[in-house]
Parts: structure tokens; sequence; C-alpha cells
């Protein structure tokens, strides 16, 4: 029943327990609710994860999920194929009912074009609200001789979180991040972490017929960060 490609571990319901959202390939999405005794109860269709808005299944391919906004609501990010927007599932407060709000909160037109593998949520810019990174590349070396609007190469996308107030998300300018984040290339596998413990978040984005690369985050924009290291001793009593 699945093509699975991505899968994103999250407690959906906020009862405490670890669910399951599983990003299928042109089949239903996936979503294994935790029943508290072991197993799992599959319950996309029944979410609104399963499909589109129009009951249509998508080429998912990557997946992460967060609490992008204000009102804490739980957000399931999921990149699709070429001609396919991401979609953004959004839960009403602590439920298993999800609506695809990507157009509404401009992860969605914007998208669209471009064929999405790795997807994450990071705050890039260290303004506290949490943003969206895609890597991207086509499956088919010669897809420029079939579609002229599509490439093997593509540049990855980054979605800056404007807030409530100002409406979602908006696609982030080279003149913005620097032209190496926006290098075309067979994106495939995405991940981010602090590498060079400056505070900020860096990228590092893996690719067919290349190395992968690791694109360091020079911003300086004055906000501040805060790194914890957590100290104790285990139950036993040892450190």
């Amino acid at each position: 029943m699945a093509k699975s490609l991505a899968v994103a571990p999250v407690d959906a319901d906020n009862d405490g327990w670890i669910d399951l959202v599983v990003a299928n390939d042109t089949v239903q999405n996936f979503l294994f609710h935790n029943q508290h005794d072991g197993t799992f109860k599959e319950i996309g269709a029944r979410s609104g994860i399963a499909y589109d808005a129009y009951g249509l299944t998508r080429g998912a391919m990557g997946i992460d999920s967060a609490r992008f906004r204000s009102d804490d609501a739980l957000g399931i990010a999921i990149g699709n194929y070429a001609n396919e927007m991401n979609a953004l599932y959004v839960a009403r407060r602590d439920s298993l009912l999800f609506a695809d709000e990507a157009t509404k909160e401009g992860m969605g037109p914007a998208s669209q074009k471009l064929l999405k593998f790795g997807l994450f949520f990071l705050d890039y810019d260290l303004d506290g609200r949490l943003d969206v990174l895609t890597a991207n590349g086509h499956l088919e070396p010669d897809i420029h001789l079939v579609q002229s609007t599509q490439q093997y190469r593509q540049p990855a996308q980054l979605f800056w979180n404007r807030g409530d107030l100002k409406g979602g998300f908006m696609p982030v300018p080279p003149e913005k991040c620097g032209n190496d984040l926006y290098k075309p290339i067979v994106g495939r596998g995405s991940a981010f972490a602090d590498i060079d413990l400056d505070g900020d978040l860096d990228v590092v984005l893996a690719q067919i017929s290349g190395p992968p690369l690791l694109l360091r985050n020079d911003q300086r924009l004055g906000h501040h960060w805060l790194r914890l290291k957590l100290t104790g001793r285990s139950a036993t009593g040892m450190p």
C-alpha cells in the first residue's frame, strides 16, 4: 500500500505518545496514531493528511514537522514531485484533524515547479520563528528535452517565516542569503546543525553525482542565541 520515502516521528495530538507520519510517493500518506499499548492505527485519510485538497495523491519525497506559529498549531510539511506544490498540513490545536494550508501560508505556488526531496524546518536567521528549506533535483537527466520548464539540476529553496501578522512564509531571494545556497544541484537528502559553533544553523545538502555541500551560515543580523549543556546523573547515581 505504500511507497514510503520519508517519515516524521511526532506527537501529533499532544497526548505524550509519539506518532508516525509517513510521506508516500504517488499513494496516500499515512498517519500512524500511537494506541498507547505498543501498537499504531493508520488514520491518514481520516486526519486529512493522506491526500491533497482535491482527494488526489502526490509524489511525496521529504517531510518534517514543527509548531511553527504562535498559536502552537502543529504543521507537517511535505515536499512533493515537480509541478506539485509543497504540502503544509496544519492541525487544529492538539487535534488529529489537519488541513493543507500551503497556499494560505505562502509555501504553495512558489514551490510548484521544483522537484522537492530533503525538507526541514529551521530558524536560519535566529528571529525565533521556524523557516523551511528544501533540497531539490529531478530524477531524469534529460528532463529538459521533454519539459522545457524543468532541469535535472535545481536550486534549493528557502522560505522565511514572516510570522502570523505578516502572512506566513515567503521565498528568500539569493541576494538575501548568498548564491551558494541556490547553486543548482541534483539535490536529495539534507540536514542542519551548528557545525562551527557560532550560534547559527549551517546546512548540509547531499546530491547525485557530486560531493555533499556544507553551507556555512554567516548571517550578521544581531539576533541573539543561547546554547545549553545539560549535566546530571543517571538513575544509578553515576555521572
